[in-house]
């Protein structure tokens, strides 16, 4: 009978502290300080992915199915869009070489854009469409056809 009273006041001591813990870690948290409403992407296909957010240009790309749009952080007004996409995903926008990168996972492509103006310089090269699924490959991915694979290389 001790051990069982002993065990109840060791949990309600440990449920005290993490309750003190988390209580004084509140001050410190993320809170909401605007919303920025998006319309639906073109298409009407309603799909966002990764959101990027660049801290030397106050500038976040969000990806958003067949565009990237791109915002300014601060006021949430959209500066431009790069378009021509199939359905993009990840971007990274490379300010100090004058180039950005999004992949386009339905493309099966890496396409290489202007992050001032956001225009679309190339793709990386052209992919055949992925392979029926298989128990040893359960998610095939595509590949690029012989030939098309560019491998671009930037610098100063």
């Amino acid at each position: 009978m001790k051990r069982s009273n002993s065990a109840r006041f060791g949990l309600a001591v440990a449920f005290v502290l993490a309750a003190a813990y988390t209580a004084a870690a509140l001050p410190g948290t993320y809170h909401l300080i605007k919303k920025i409403p998006f319309g639906a992407a073109p298409g009407g296909m309603e799909y966002f992915d990764y959101i990027t957010f660049d801290p030397s240009t106050r500038r976040v790309y969000l990806s958003h199915g067949t565009e990237v749009q791109v915002l300014e952080a601060d006021s949430g007004k959209v500066l431009g869009t790069v378009t021509g996409l199939q359905r993009d995903h990840g971007i990274v926008p490379l300010n100090e070489l004058g180039r950005g990168f999004i992949t386009d996972g339905n493309a099966g492509e890496v396409v290489v854009f202007d992050p001032k103006t956001h225009n679309v310089y190339v793709d990386t090269s052209d992919f055949d469409p992925p392979l029926a699924p298989t128990p040893k490959q359960p998610n095939p991915q595509p590949r690029a056809k012989a030939g098309t694979f560019r491998l671009l290389i930037y610098g100063r």
